[in-house]
């Protein structure tokens, strides 16, 4: 951005740091160490005036994996609406029961998010309430550009995800999270062949949703997070079990079909 006052970038970003990390955002008493490892790299592509940003914002949070060093994704989404105004050293605040700026909406709603998957990857449903936080947001904004089902280039936008995920229709999905997770990834230490065919069966119960809404944008969602982990996961599997992925993941996952012939290489 072309502009003599760059200062108000580095304003922005400690304000958005300090609001990300400070803020209270469970009533669960957790440990330092349990807090949640999230990504956001925001590109800013416009300003319009002295206080109005647009930008682009991709986003990742992950998990620790039991007994390894590894962190599985749990959340991989770029968002390309994310309009806001921003002042310098301003405060930011989030109030769940009224109007909210849109920066601190926007941070707040993926935050919910967040929260709500990795909650849902220890226990079965366990995100409800931060799913239904990040549902208050989004109502709280409709109308206003970004916030709304038609919005951005594709059905990945916050208005899809959040009603997605909370659609009983999608509690499969949902479920999925806990298992492939649970009692999936976190039992690979113990024994990886029994785990790799858990989580084959969870796979394959996305089968009838995916012939039913085929382009959910909650669907999208998880493979655009576990491409490159299940295409590690079946590596090491059987011959039988790699062919069986490929065709299987392939026609869950039609955007990435290419990256699961990786699956074959060793």
């Amino acid at each position: 951005i072309q502009r003599t006052d760059k200062q108000i970038f580095t304003s922005m970003q400690n304000s958005i740091f300090q609001f990300m990390n400070n803020r209270k955002w469970t009533d669960k008493k957790m440990l330092s160490t349990e807090r949640i490892n999230c990504n956001l790299i925001i590109e800013i592509t416009a300003a319009e005036g002295v206080d109005r940003f647009k930008a682009t914002v991709q986003m990742q949070s992950t998990r620790p994996v039991f007994g390894s060093g590894y962190n599985s994704i749990l959340f991989n989404h770029k968002d390309e609406t994310w309009e806001f105004n921003y002042q310098e050293f301003q405060a930011m605040e989030l109030n769940l029961n009224g109007s909210n700026e849109q920066l601190p909406s926007l941070l707040g709603f993926y935050a919910y998010v967040m929260l709500g998957l990795d909650f849902d990857s220890y226990k079965k449903n366990g995100g409800n309430t931060y799913f239904n936080n990040a549902l208050k947001i989004l109502n709280s904004h409709q109308g206003r550009l970004g916030w709304n089902r038609n919005d951005g280039k594709s059905n990945k936008n916050k208005y899809s995800i959040i009603n997605n995920i909370l659609n009983a229709r999608f509690k499969v999905l949902r479920e999925l999270y806990y298992t492939y997770h649970r009692k999936g990834m976190d039992k690979m230490y113990k024994d990886v062949a029994k785990s790799r065919k858990l989580i084959t069966t969870q796979i394959e119960t996305l089968q009838d949703l995916s012939r039913t809404l085929p382009n959910s944008a909650f669907i999208k969602m998880f493979f655009n997070s576990k491409v490159n982990e299940l295409v590690e996961i079946y590596k090491g599997g059987t011959a039988a079990e790699k062919s069986k992925m490929i065709t299987l993941l392939s026609k869950l996952d039609p955007a990435n079909a290419s990256l699961y012939q990786e699956i074959n290489k060793k």
